[in-house]
């Protein structure tokens, strides 16, 4: 009989899979919230941030941030990285189009006026400025700048056809 090999049994439950971050053994702590609710991620993050690292860690311990924060700030330090090369490359692409300055600027001159529409949007319905809502303003612009090349080469052909500058800005 086994008696005569153990004294006794103890069950105990072990996660069968070690998960590892940078070759360290890590525990991941999740949360979804309510779908519904007007949290976000980062929203949740403010929350509880500082009762979270207020919690001593014994020695070899340590705490990261990762998930959805994690990802949200790498993508934005990545778009941010590269954008102001892609904004210059854009205007120049725009002076090259009409072989001067003056014509680029104005059309760049409407892009902080589509921004203003998105704050108030965004504040009207009480939406974060989300990394969404960033790929969201980037879009708006190169729509903008695309309908100001539209309408200012619509409004040189009109100039060219022998119509009045207001004439040809207004019809």
């Amino acid at each position: 009989p086994i008696n005569q090999v153990v004294n006794g049994f103890k069950t105990e439950w072990e996660d069968p899979i070690i998960m590892r971050r940078d070759r360290k053994r890590t525990l991941s702590v999740l949360a979804d919230p309510y779908l519904l609710s007007d949290e976000t991620a980062d929203s949740a993050l403010k929350q509880v941030r500082a009762a979270v690292e207020a919690i001593p860690m014994p020695d070899g311990y340590s705490l990261e941030w990762g998930g959805e924060y994690e990802k949200s700030h790498d993508a934005q330090k990545n778009l941010f990285a590269s954008l102001p090369m892609g904004l210059l490359i854009m205007f120049l692409i725009t002076v090259f189009l009409f072989n001067t300055v003056k014509q680029p600027l104005v059309i760049w001159m409407t892009v902080p006026l589509s921004i203003i529409g998105v704050v108030i949007g965004l504040l009207s319905f009480n939406a974060p400025f989300s990394f969404m809502a960033l790929l969201g303003v980037l879009s708006l612009n190169g729509m903008v700048i695309k309908n100001g090349i539209v309408l200012v080469e619509q409004i040189k052909l009109e100039l060219e056809q022998g119509k009045s500058p207001l004439q040809a800005v207004v019809h």
